[in-house]
């Protein structure tokens, strides 16, 4: 059976039948719940707009989206770049607030949701940490059986995990910024495909400097903010670069 999957900041999951073709339009919100949940249809999520998917508690809100099926997993990032999954499958049905994410897995101490993706083994993401350094991968080499998650993304102490990118197409390019207003973009199929670590060198970054963001651009795409179109060929150039000014 297919539906739409649904998350919230508070921590729970669960989920109903929304058809919308053969795929499931998925998503997560803010809090830690997570739903499957009825949904209004709109164009990009097979129709389904889980924003209208029900009421919000007092603070809630909307954090991703995701297409996906029942029998896909979906990988729970936190901060210090463990990474959790639970079987799409396994998310029981019905509207309300879902049930705590705890139930299906056991955040270590301290804990805290960074980024979530939900897919099929073999899809492909991009992996990043805002110290500079990421890597592809496929959400496979993200999950495990273990409830205690699995180490996965290597980071520093003050590093934390960027969101992670669903990548669908390797013609594209990675388009880095920078804290202190730097763009870099280059060919996404520079980064190494790895099942985990710390990866390569994305962006070179001075000692105050962080990642800020991290997207994908592809054939005159929206642009993330912060970037102007006039600046988009000044920042190309080869990975691990500094980049350029975006303004």
């Amino acid at each position: 059976m297919n539906g739409s999957m649904v998350g919230w900041r508070s921590g729970h999951i669960n989920a109903a039948g929304v058809y919308c073709g053969d795929k499931v339009p998925a998503s997560g919100f803010r809090d830690t719940h997570i739903r499957e949940s009825l949904a209004e249809f709109t164009d990009h999520l097979h129709g389904c707009d889980p924003r209208k998917s029900g009421s919000f508690k007092e603070g809630d809100a909307l954090l991703q989206a995701f297409e996906v099926r029942s029998v896909d997993t979906l990988v729970l990032l936190d901060h210090s770049g463990r990474a959790y999954s639970i079987a799409v499958a396994q998310i029981p049905g019905g509207r309300g607030d879902g049930i705590p994410v705890s139930s299906q897995v056991d955040f270590q101490p301290g804990g805290v949701l960074a980024s979530v993706a939900c897919g099929a083994g073999d899809s492909l993401w991009l992996v990043a940490g805002t110290g500079g350094y990421g890597f592809l991968t496929t959400l496979e080499n993200m999950t495990g059986r273990n409830r205690a998650g699995k180490a996965f993304l290597t980071l520093d102490a003050k590093e934390r995990p960027l969101p992670l990118i669903r990548v669908t197409d390797l013609r594209a390019e990675a388009l880095c910024l920078s804290s202190d207003g730097r763009g870099l973009l280059f060919p996404l199929a520079e980064v190494k495909n790895l099942p985990k670590g710390r990866g390569v060198k994305l962006i070179a970054l001075s000692a105050s400097t962080t990642l800020q963001s991290l997207s994908i651009y592809l054939d005159d795409q929206r642009l993330p903010r912060g970037m102007r179109k006039n600046r988009v060929e000044a920042c190309r150039g080869r990975r691990g670069g500094r980049g350029r000014p975006v303004r």
